[in-house]
């Protein structure tokens, strides 16, 4: 449970742009270019630095069992949320 809590709090410390002690090099999550709908599994797996199937996988797994309403509106508001990755920046 403590573990839900922390990743809480860095997300939220991201999306605020609050700088965490845990970490030595700020990272900043963002939309990756890694995509199959909108960037935000690939982005998050990124920011982890875990393979993003398996964030896409937990993501699928979560919605579905959540009666699917919770993680497609969830999907969508970080759609929004979460800006573009620097490579996507560098292209255009």
């Amino acid at each position: 449970m403590q573990w839900i809590l922390k990743i809480r709090n860095i997300l939220f410390n991201v999306l605020t742009n609050k700088q965490t002690t845990t970490m030595a090099i700020q990272k900043k999550l963002t939309r990756s270019t890694n995509k199959v709908l909108g960037g935000v599994c690939g982005g998050i797996a990124e920011y982890f630095e875990i393979d993003p199937t398996l964030i896409r996988i937990c993501y699928a797994a979560l919605s579905i069992f959540s009666a699917g309403f919770p993680g497609i509106l969830l999907y969508l508001i970080m759609l929004i949320l979460m800006p573009e990755g620097k490579d996507y920046e560098q292209l255009n």
